[in-house]
């Protein structure tokens, strides 16, 4: 039986436990939420994309090449980046997301009942 990947989402929905984390947990007792984040996908996670900016930043600037140097433009650079880059980042993410999510909705899986 081949299945939509929504369909399959549906069936295992159904009979997945929800997890309970404890940073979740913990973050809830002080009205705070925990965005879990893969982390070998750094087209998903707006913090690498801040790291190659910041990285890049100091990798222009830096004609000593010296580690002093390196850290001060690294610390320069987040300094600089406010809550516009930030949502540009993070908005870039979820669209990515979205593209992998979209994109996978027509793949059929095999699903094969015990």
């Amino acid at each position: 039986m081949a299945l939509k990947k929504v369909e399959l989402e549906a069936v295992c929905k159904q009979h997945k436990p929800a997890p309970v984390l404890q940073a979740q947990v913990l973050a809830r007792k002080f009205d705070c939420n925990v965005l879990l984040l893969p982390i070998t996908h750094p087209e998903l996670n707006p913090i690498e994309m801040v790291w190659a900016s910041v990285k890049g930043y100091a990798a222009k600037r830096n004609v000593n090449y010296s580690l002093t140097d390196v850290e001060r433009l690294a610390i320069e650079r987040l300094g600089q980046i406010g809550a516009d880059e930030w949502s540009k980042y993070v908005r870039h993410c979820i669209k990515v997301d979205n593209n992998y999510y979209n994109a996978a909705d027509d793949i059929p899986f095999e699903c094969t009942e015990n």
